[in-house]
Parts: structure tokens; sequence; C-alpha cells
């Protein structure tokens, strides 16, 4: 699907609008800057980093050198044709090609070119994909490894994939069930209504209409002679960007790119782009109805003819007052759905371009049906506020901090940015047509725009109202109306709302931080260092313990993350608690601070305050840098002694749950999740999803109790990962989690009883059943895999998963397209005996349940008989060690592994033989672990149909 959103070196600006729960700082805000003289017309400073250029045959390519990772690359091929560069006769053309390069070409028959990939230790679909939008079809491989046989392998492929396609007719006949799979997978309720929408949005032009994924009709009768006249027509040098990111020279990529695409043939493509223009810039209103959604939607839209801005400094100046105004009306937006009396669950505004169509300026709501008409006036009123009154200073303050902390950030992380994310933004650079510049750029440009607001605060208000022109708005209903929401009384309330008087706020009084002092400050208790992993442990004078590992493959980013003892286990007691606890301590903020507080009081330093719910732990985390880990330090220990508490998100939790659960009665996927645990477990509040009544019968009072005794006084583990030096920080830690309460100093460990499950019997077949007019279905069949309390098994049973997963994308979508892609999952717990399971499904259609079940039992029968061949294995094995190497230059990998690495006995062996022992799995152990697995004959199967599906062949 094409991504909407336009691109703009301010974006940095938006990061305000969806910052982070709380993110600080006490400082000024920022001073107008000198006035820099700005040149009309002046295109912003490509990145220095960056080189570009065009070969004879006019491929063009785009190389950015990155460290990181070290040894590897990124492949990216940019193909500038997508399905509105199709015909009706076509439509979903585009698409369709994207499979069929997969499948056979120059260098690699039909079948062979994915177990080559695997061979090599590229994952399909991980380290090798593909995706098509309305504009652009764009390719993706990354390279585990830069010796000569990998390079040329990927070039090659890739260069296949431009111009050496077979587009064999056979396999052109093959492809179009697994394409009409997928288009029936992604059909729902929500996309069709989305659709409808986005047709209201761009009246006149083709967006709507020739979405990548196509016409059901076109791709069961398109021809192989259509499909050749595409590629050849489109797939040409002139529309082809090469984009090489990663630990290379850019004499070395320049070299392959040279060697792999100089000799394509020089072609222009003809100008065969149909957009489409709009045809209605005025009002209209619509009513869209949506049964898989129990909320209203309500939204506000202005749609304006398509205008290719130029990529300038002074344009971006100029945006800047509107990107400002929304992120402060998005503020205040956000502040009022949390309110006790708010109308709606959750507002915003925004502008986007889409698809070269439309440029359109929108508000939007979530609210109960019954609530319709309160919650649009109110946002009606709050955008005009804002056209009338504009902000106050300290709205601004915040905005801007924002802006200026994220690009500071940028800067500072620059040089360790991944080549996945370098390769993604320079493909994002050429679907919008913008300047790939560096963040000092970004941030010269950013102030610039401030600078100029700050000595202009009012033209954030022009800017908005001048977007917002009400007299051509076009208003959308959709998700479950409630009656009597028609059109024209969608229209009737809108006008109302425009007519009703509006006074401006009382700016809110400047707050101050309650928590800079924790308490005395503790001492290092206790210090050791595991040289190998480099790792250093910490025992504090209170117990605590800390874990810290520097890397040097971020810059400018600490992780921190805090286990408090108890966890689900310590929620177990009342159904639902755990959910009402989430929701709780997420929306809380402190004692003394509501979390839109802390938003307002501190605004501009990167720090945060997440809240998550592990099995035996409570977390607090937030991610930061060296300049504010004293200050992320102190307000995570501010979340463990003194979180709010506030019934804030117990409301908006009660809000949200008649939509999550109703989506239980209407999709599959929801359908699966809430009944087949209960079918497994029976009625093990451990393992199913309460139910709405009791997620209702919890309180936040509840989890007050639930939650103080652990937070006031259970042991504590902390970890910390990045850029830091152990030095530096200690004195930090002794003034912020030394400085807290003596703690425990052992975490529960679970009980006999806690640690045993009760599984109904297997063998199982069950009709799930859930609400629906769509002929959708899920075939699941679901294995016992023994404890799970194993780890080192846990890797093997990885493995064998992979394996499985390849031989039923074998077996079921490409030999019997019928689905577009079969899953295997498994589901490992170590705090549970006997719980680990493998699942494996695959999405389709109602009428072709059975075929599919079936070869999906044949298909794992036999690799439960032991059918697992050498290529199978080097398949799967492969990619997986690729991927545990590839961990130990990821921050997330870090952060898991030493969160434990004190109060976990195994943790420190796992970690130090990841590698060693994923390297030591031999053919024979998959083998037998495959026919403890899939050969014990035992197996509940599920079967996710209509309601009203017949239970023939049950």
């Amino acid at each position: 699907m094409e991504n909407m959103n336009k691109k703009y070196a301010l974006i940095l600006i938006a990061l305000a609008m969806a910052a982070p729960s709380v993110s600080t700082a006490q400082q000024a805000a920022p001073a107008p800057a000198a006035q820099e003289q700005v040149q009309i017309g002046e295109l912003l400073k490509e990145d220095p980093k960056l080189i570009t250029g065009k070969l004879p045959n006019g491929v063009s390519y785009m190389i950015r050198p990155t460290a990181e990772p070290a040894g590897r690359a990124c492949l990216r091929m940019y193909v500038n044709t997508g399905s509105l560069n199709e015909t009706a006769e076509n439509s979903g053309v585009s698409h369709f090609l994207e499979h069929l390069v997969f499948n056979g070409s120059r260098h690699h028959k039909r079948g062979e070119l994915i177990p080559a990939m695997e061979k090599l230790g590229l994952g399909f679909g991980g380290d090798a994909n593909a995706y098509t939008s309305l504009l652009q079809t764009v390719f993706m491989l990354d390279l585990p490894k830069l010796d000569e046989k990998t390079v040329d392998f990927a070039f090659t492929t890739m260069r296949d994939f431009a111009d050496g396609a077979t587009l064999e007719p056979s396999a052109i006949e093959h492809e179009r069930g697994i394409v009409i799979s997928e288009l029936k997978e992604r059909d729902s309720e929500a996309y069709r209504a989305t659709l409808r929408s986005l047709d209201e949005m761009t009246k006149g032009s083709r967006v709507a209409h020739f979405m990548p994924i196509g016409s059901k009709d076109v791709i069961a009768t398109i021809t192989p002679e259509q499909v050749q006249e595409y590629y050849r027509t489109n797939y040409t040098a002139d529309r082809i960007t090469v984009i090489v990111t990663g630990d290379v020279t850019p004499e070395q990529a320049l070299g392959w790119i040279k060697k792999y695409y100089g000799d394509m043939p020089a072609k222009v493509a003809p100008n065969n782009r149909n957009i489409g223009k709009l045809t209605d810039l005025g009002p209209s209103e619509c009513v869209i109805p949506n049964p898989e959604n129990a909320n209203t939607s309500l939204t506000l839209c202005i749609s304006d003819h398509y205008v290719q801005k130029p990529d300038t400094v002074e344009q971006h100046i100029k945006d800047a007052p509107l990107h400002l105004a929304m992120a402060m009306l998005n503020n205040r937006l956000s502040k009022l759905a949390r309110k006790q009396d708010a109308p709606f669950m959750g507002a915003s505004t925004g502008q986007d371009s889409i698809c070269e169509a439309a440029d359109i300026v929108q508000a939007g709501l979530a609210c109960t049906p019954e609530k319709w008409q309160p919650a649009l006036t109110t946002l009606v009123e709050e955008i005009r506020k804002a056209c009338e009154f504009g902000f106050s200073p300290a709205e601004l303050k915040e905005v801007m901090s924002f802006g200026l902390m994220a690009a500071q950030s940028a800067i500072d992380s620059w040089d360790t940015v991944p080549a996945e994310a370098m390769a993604s933004a320079l493909v994002e650079c050429l679907s919008e047509h913008t300047v790939a510049n560096d963040p000092e750029e970004s941030m010269r440009v950013l102030t610039l725009g401030f600078a100029a607001v700050m000595q202009d605060p009012d033209s954030c208000r022009r800017a908005l109202s001048e977007a917002f022109d009400m007299q051509r708005v076009k208003l959308i209903a959709g998700g479950h109306l409630a009656e009597g929401l028609t059109p024209e009384a969608l229209r009737a309330a809108f006008n109302e709302a425009l007519q009703a008087p509006v006074q401006k706020d009382a700016e809110q009084a400047e707050l101050k931080f309650a928590y800079d002092t924790i308490g005395a400050p503790g001492k290092v208790a206790q210090s050791a260092t595991i040289e190998d992993l480099g790792v250093t442990t910490l025992t504090l004078s209170n117990g605590v313990r800390v874990n810290l590992k520097p890397v040097d493959f971020v810059k400018g980013s600490i992780a921190v993350s805090v286990d408090v003892d108890g966890g689900s286990l310590a929620l177990q007691g009342k159904p639902g608690l755990e959910t009402m606890a989430g929701a709780v301590m997420s929306l809380g903020g402190l004692e003394a601070h509501s979390a839109d507080d802390l938003k307002s009081i501190f605004a501009g330093n990167k720090v945060g305050l997440s809240f998550g719910i592990g099995h035996r732990y409570f977390n607090f985390s937030g991610s930061t840098n060296a300049a504010d880990l004293e200050l992320q330090c102190k307000l995570l220990a501010a979340g463990i002694l003194h979180p709010g508490f506030r019934t804030t998100g117990e409301e908006m939790l009660r809000r949200a749950l008649p939509a999550q659960y109703n989506k239980f009665k209407t999709t599959t996927s929801g359908a699966y999740s809430w009944q087949a645990p209960r079918l497994l477990f029976g009625n093990d509040s451990r393992f199913i999803t309460p139910t709405q009544e009791q997620v209702e019968a919890c309180t936040t009072e509840d989890v007050k109790a639930a939650l103080t005794p652990y937070l006031q006084q259970g042991a504590m583990e902390v970890s910390l990962v990045g850029d830091f030096r152990v030095e530096d920080v200690l004195p930090i830690l002794e003034r912020t989690f030394g400085a807290m309460p003596q703690r425990k100093a052992e975490f529960t460990q679970p009980t006999e009883a806690q640690q045993t499950v009760a599984l109904s019997p297997w063998g199982k077949s069950e009709f799930l059943r859930y609400d629906s007019r769509l002929e959708k279905t899920i075939v699941t069949q679901v294995r016992p895999a023994g404890d799970g309390m194993d780890r080192h098994r846990n890797r093997r049973l990885t493995v064998l998963a992979n394996i499985a997963r390849t031989r039923l994308f074998d077996d079921i979508r490409a030999k019997l397209g019928e689905t577009y892609s079969p899953s295997v999952r498994v589901s490992t717990n170590r705090d549970y005996k006997n719980a680990a399971f493998i699942t494996t499904a695959s999405a389709g259609v109602v009428g072709n349940r059975e075929k599919v079940h079936a070869a999906m039992t044949e298909t794992l029968n036999k690799i439960g008989n032991g059918e697992i061949s050498e290529t199978d294995f080097d398949c799967a094995i492969r990619p997986y060690i690729t991927r545990a190497e590839k961990s130990l230059r990821d921050v997330d990998f870090w952060q898991a592994a030493v969160a434990h690495i004190q109060t976990d006995p195994e943790q420190l062996g796992l970690v130090r033989d990841m590698i060693s022992d994923a390297k030591s799995i031999t053919i024979e152990e998959i083998r037998a672990l495959a026919k403890e697995v899939f050969g014990s004959g035992q197996v509940s199967s599920f079967f996710t149909v209509p309601a009203e599906q017949k239970e023939e062949g049950k």
C-alpha cells in the first residue's frame, strides 16, 4: 500500500505530534536565530556522503556508505512504476509482476531463487522482499556478508528483476491463485470502507480505483502477453534507480552497479502514468458503515489539486507555521481526549498528499456512536478557537523544543544509522521527490523556520485558518453509525457547530518537576566485569542490581530499562486486572503530575516513561542520551515510587473496549485469538483473553492495591545499553536508583502450581465463528512442542519451524496456489511446564479450507516422519545463524540479553553460547525433534469461518 505521508525536511516537527509519553527538559524557549539570507529557489544541501549519478544507459544510482552493520550492505532497486501506470485492462499487473520476477529469470530457474537465497543466509521476507505501491515498485536485498559470491548473487538477482524475468506462461497461470488469495485475504469491511473514504477525498482521481492489489477479474484473466508488455514498457533503464548502503566504499558500490547494470539496454519509457484530476473541491458529506468497527469515525477533509512543492529552504520556512500550528492543535486534542467527560477517544489533524493526486488538510476523531454529534461539535470548536485566538507562548515553546530535540538526536546518531534505515530513507526521498539531506542540514532549515515563526508567532494561527477553509469541508462518517446519522444530519451538525460561539482558553501556569531529588545517594556495594561480553554488573547499597552494556554501534542513545518484581503472576487473582493495569499505568503520569503536565513541564530533552507487564516483572523504560541520563533515571525512579494511579487510563480503556471486543466477533484473526485459547486451555485465565465484563469489573483502585507493594519494595534489576562510559554513569546511578528506599533482594519465584498447565485433550477439530459477509477463513493446526523451558531446545524448535514454513510455502502456496502466506509460529515460555506449541496457519477462502487442511497435514506428517533434506536444513539454519550474528549489533537484543543477567542463572550462558550453539545444531537433532513434534499425532485443528458457514467436512 502506498505511503501517503508527505516527507519534508521539517518532518522533525511532526515528532511533537506523536511525542513519547513523557519527554523532558527544563530550558528556555528557543531563541530566534539570526535570520540567514535565503536564496530564492535554494535547494536543501544534499548529504555530503551521498554519491548519486546516472550510467550512460539511463540507470540512476544512489550510494551511501554507512558504518553499521559492519561487513554488510543493503541493495534496493527502485522502479518508477506502480498501479497508477496501469489501465482497466491490466489492473493489478504491477503487483502481479512483482510476484512473478521471483519465479524464474535469466539466472534462476523457477523454484531455485529462494533456496539459493537461504543457502547464502538471506531469509525470504526478511532479508529479501519487495512491495508495490501506486507510484513505484521496490525490490530489497540485504547482504549478510560482502564476499564475492554473495555480492554476485545479489546483483545478478536484482538485475534479473530489472529485465531478466522469464515470465513463463505456466508461472503466470500458477501465480494467479496466489495473488487472488492475497487479494481475498486483504479484503475486509475496513478495507472497503477505507477505499470509499479515499474516493470521497479524491473524487475524479484514479487512486481509490487502482489499488496495487488490483482487480480479481483482471488477475484471473490477464494474459502472458499483457504481463510481458507491461514489463517491457515500464521496467526500463530510465525508470530504475539502484541504491546501495552499508559497509562499502563508493568505488566498490559504483563498480558493482556498472558491472551488473551497465549493459542494460538504454530505453525510455512512455509517459503512461494516469493519476486523474480532482473534479470536486467543494463540500460534500457521506456515511460509510463498517460492521467491523464498533465505534464511529468522523473525518473533516479539505481537498485541493496536488502541487509538487520545490524542496527549497524557502518553501520549508513557509511550511513551518502550519506544521507547528497542527502540532499545537494536536496537543490540545490529545489532552481533551483524556478528560473524563471527553466526547471522543482520540482526535488529530494533519496535512498530507495522496499519491500525487491531492493535497489534503484533514481532522479526524473516533467516538462511541451515541456521541458523534458532541464529538463533532468539540472538534470544530477546537479548530475554530485555534484559528481565531491562536496559541500561547508556552504551547509554541513545547512543540519547538520537541522539534529541536528530535533534530539533535538525529545528528547525534547519524554516524551509526543502520544501512537498512538509510536505504529506506533514500527510497522515501525518491518517492517524495525530495533532497536527501543530512541531519545538520535539517537542523539548519528547522532553525530558520523556527526563527521566522518566533518573529511572527501569529503566523501559526493565520496558516491554520487558511488551511481549514470551513466552506469546503468534506464530511465523512464511518464505522458503527448511530440511528439518524445521515449525510444531511452530519452537515446540519457541522453547520450548527460553525455557528456556536467560542471562547479563548485560559493559559496554564508553568509547573515544576516535583521529583528532582529521589533521596540520599546510595553507593555501589558490589561490582564485577564480564570481560567477554563487555558487561559490568553492579549491586547498589539498597539492593538494586544494575547491568551496564556500552556499545559502539549506536551513537547518542542510551536505552534504560527497569524490571520490578511482580508482573502478570502478581495479577492473576482477578481476570482483566492485567489489561486494566496496562492502561492505568501507561496514562497515569506521576502522583504530582498528570502525563499531560509532564509533557508541558519537560519539553526538549530526550527521555521517556513507558510501562509494560511481563510474566514475572513490571517494566519501566525510556530512551535517552548521555546529557539527559540522570533526568531519565530520576523519571523512571519517580514512576516506580510515585505512580499517578489516575483514572485517565481506566476511562479511556472503557471507551475503547467495545471496539476491541467487536473485532473478536467480526474478524478472522479476532475470532481465532478469542476462541482458540479457550478450547486449548479451558477457562485458565492465564492464557485466555478476559471477557469485556471482567475487564470492566476492574478499577484503578484495584491496580493500585495490587501494584503498590511491588513498586515500593520489590526487587529491581536495571539495565543500560548504549553510548556511555561505565565510569561516567556510576555517580548518576548512585544519585537516582541508589537513592531509592531499600529493596527486597530476590525476585519472587513461581510456585509449582503457577508453572503447571492443564491442557484440554488434543485431537480437536473445531469451527470458530465470526460475523461477516466475507468468505474468508484461517485454517490452523496446533501441536504440542514439549516443555518450552529448555532454551537451547527452543532454538532448535525455531529452526524446525523455519523448515516447516518453507515446506508449507512450497506445498500450499507454490504448488496449490491456495494461500498468500502460510505461517508457522513457535510459542515457548520458560515459566510454564509443557506449554510450548507450534502453530501453523493458512489464511484463504472458505471453499478451499479442506484442501488446504489436507495439504498442511500431509506436509507436516512428512516432516514428522523425518523427511528433512540437507537442502531443507541449510535453507533454515543459515538465515537463522545470519540473524543471530546480526543481533549482536542490535540494541534491542542486548537489552533483552542483559536485562536479567544477575537474577536468571541461565541467562549468562545463553548469551555467551548463542552463536556457537546455533552453529552446532545438526540435521539429526532437527529430524529427531520433528518426529517428536510433528510425528506424535497430537494436533488440534481450527477452522475460522463465517457464522453462516456449514460444518461440512468437520
